[in-house]
């Protein structure tokens, strides 16, 4: 009986780490699954690595479809590993995982290999249809020394890159530039010129590069 007992009250202590529900995206978990973080990975480094450089609330999309959420997530640049934060120890991420939210921004991976990028690369997806705007952002840590210094200083270089996924599986690099963005549309290049001679159309902004592509779906 003492052993029934006891084996309950483990079952009850196991599912209190879980917190489930449904939504639209599926089942939404609380979990921390994750291996620990040494804390002074960046300590003589000038900068840091993350994405936001605070901690933020954010979710996981699992494989399976399920959402975990949490209260305090962060990207390694550096590392290429999303991060949580529990009782004040950091912790990367170890779930089975191809897509999370920083905020607003989702971030997926699986996309064809590019510029050194591999398909477990994450990008920040900026237009989500049959086409996708992905941003890749990353931090590497170089050193130098300043002038009249025997001491070399760690800093961090910050790269950001854009690309257009395509339908046919391939990447593309592109700039906010009518000409090179016409060139990876060239099939209806005709059409998108008309477009952006009627609406008057300037490529300021990412977003109105987004623009263009949802143009271009619908033709």
């Amino acid at each position: 009986m003492k052993k029934i007992f006891f084996i309950l009250l483990l079952s009850i202590k196991v599912m209190t780490g879980y917190a489930q529900g449904m939504s639209n995206a599926g089942t939404i978990l609380q979990d921390v699954n994750g291996k620990p973080i040494l804390s002074n990975n960046y300590v003589e480094v000038e900068g840091n690595p993350y994405l936001p450089e605070q901690w933020t609330v954010g979710s996981i999309k699992l494989k399976n479809g399920g959402i975990i959420n949490y209260n305090a997530l962060r990207y390694n640049m550096a590392s290429g590993e999303l991060e949580f934060q529990r009782n004040d120890q950091a912790f990367v991420l170890t779930n089975l995982f191809d897509e999370f939210t920083l905020i607003n921004a989702t971030f997926r991976k699986g996309f064809s290999s590019i510029d050194g990028q591999s398909n477990n690369s994450f990008y920040e997806v900026l237009y989500d249809g049959k086409l996708k705007l992905l941003c890749f952002k990353n931090a590497v840590m170089y050193e130098e020394k300043p002038y009249n210094s025997a001491t070399k200083i760690k800093k961090f270089l910050y790269n950001t890159y854009y690309y257009v996924y395509k339908t046919d599986g391939t990447m593309v690099k592109v700039k906010k530039d009518k000409k090179a963005i016409l060139a990876i549309l060239s099939d209806k290049s005709s059409q998108l010129e008309e477009y952006f001679k009627k609406e008057n159309i300037k490529i300021k902004e990412w977003s109105d590069v987004a623009n263009v592509l949802a143009y271009y779906e619908k033709l």
